[in-house]
């Protein structure tokens, strides 16, 4: 098993990693990507799809993309 390092450690280790492979600015443009978000996903995801089933969901989605 491998041991967990504490999650201080492991931003570091990414940051660095991240800093030293896209260099500051490309870092950080990454970064602001992945902002928390507003309002309720679930509830959102439940009105966009109410009763539809996995199946009818993927095959609208490969309709519109013929």
């Amino acid at each position: 098993m491998i041991a967990e390092i504490p999650s201080s450690d492991l931003n570091q280790k990414a940051f660095k990693t991240l800093f030293e492979t896209l260099g500051y600015s490309d870092t950080i443009r990454f970064l602001r990507q992945y902002r928390d978000g507003s309002g309720d996903s679930i509830a959102q995801k439940d009105a966009n799809f109410q009763n539809q089933s996995v199946d009818e969901i993927y095959n609208a989605i490969k309709a519109k993309s013929n």
